[in-house]
């Protein structure tokens, strides 16, 4: 009899083994290491529910059934709108399945603290933005705004002057493996050149001690895109459409650079509605806004120019709702 088990047991392992590894196979083709880990942990327990919830799901072909049941397993669970988003983004990449075509709770940004000030965090000497140790990367973070890994990365010669001569830090390998050119605000060019011209090309710009923190580098990459946002609103109010066209033109200059078809060698279709008129919140986010004095409406040239040069999202909402509604 307890042979039995043991070897049950052993299937069980395997069986859950195998669909896992599947899944790690599938996930090399992202080349950034914090999403192939959490893809990889998220898909995990989407097996373990599967498992433990239909004994006779042996497969991955058995279980992708059971997507729905999940996320509906997740939510009655009390998890929030933004992980179930996470765990179900995994599988849902997995089984090549649209997210849009699960039923699960929207996020939005009223509900999400993350990146959000301090968040009543109990303050200690590694999360304090004030602290002198770690003043060099918060102030420069301020004024460049890219994520904590790109930091990290980040070396002597990643600097340059890009297709409309402004001054940008070079992100090699961004988000889902992205390059990216990270403007920089006029003001600030001599600030940030200053950074590289100590270092050596291949040398980094941040040591690993000044990195080893539990900063909220997020919130100042909001601070960034928020500045850079009424930077230039401000000077489209006060030079009114000639500035306004140049934005644009730069907009599309950076699109057919960066986004082209592979099958005609030539930029896909811009999405002109993208920067025409206001980008208005609506629900809880707005209701948030309001509470908290912030604007109900975002020019959305300005926001798609932050959202890109700024951010590198190309995407309206990702950066109101994430990033301007962000304090």
């Amino acid at each position: 009899m307890a042979k039995k088990k043991r070897e049950r047991g052993k299937r069980a392992k395997s069986i859950t083994r195998t669909m896992c590894d599947e899944a790690r196979d599938y996930f090399l083709k992202y080349e950034n290491d914090v999403t192939r880990k959490t893809y990889n942990r998220c898909f995990s327990q989407f097996v373990k529910y599967c498992r433990q919830t239909h004994p006779d799901c042996k497969s991955n072909a058995d279980a992708v059934q059971y997507v729905q049941e999940y996320a509906d397993y997740l939510k009655d669970k009390g998890y929030t709108a933004s992980t179930i988003h996470t765990y179900i983004a995994a599988v849902c990449s997995f089984y090549n399945i649209g997210l849009e075509n699960i039923k699960k709770p929207k996020r939005h940004t009223a509900d999400n603290l993350r990146g959000r000030s301090y968040n009543d965090r109990f303050e200690r000497n590694d999360n304090d933005l004030k602290n002198p140790k770690y003043s060099r990367l918060v102030e420069f973070q301020k004024v460049v705004g890219i994520r904590r890994s790109e930091l990290k990365r980040l070396m002597g010669g990643d600097i340059t002057i890009d297709e409309d001569n402004h001054l940008c830090v070079i992100v090699k390998r961004g988000k889902g493996g992205k390059y990216q050119l990270q403007r920089i605000l006029p003001q600030n060019e001599k600030f940030v050149k200053s950074y590289f011209e100590e270092k050596e090309a291949d040398e980094k710009i941040f040591s690993s001690d000044e990195m080893k923190n539990k900063l909220n580098l997020h919130s100042l990459r909001a601070e960034c895109a928020r500045n850079t946002y009424y930077y230039h609103l401000d000077r489209m109010n006060r030079e009114g459409d000639v500035y306004r066209e140049k934005l644009k033109q730069e907009i599309i200059n950076r699109w057919n650079k960066y986004n082209i078809n592979p099958k005609t060698n030539k930029p896909k279709h811009f999405p002109y509605s993208e920067i025409s008129g206001t980008y208005y919140l609506r629900g809880k986010n707005r209701a948030y806004a309001l509470k908290n004095n912030l604007p109900t409406g975002y020019d959305k040239l300005v926001t798609m120019y932050v959202s890109i040069f700024t951010l590198s999202h190309y995407r309206l909402d990702v950066t109101v709702d994430n990033y301007f509604l962000a304090f």
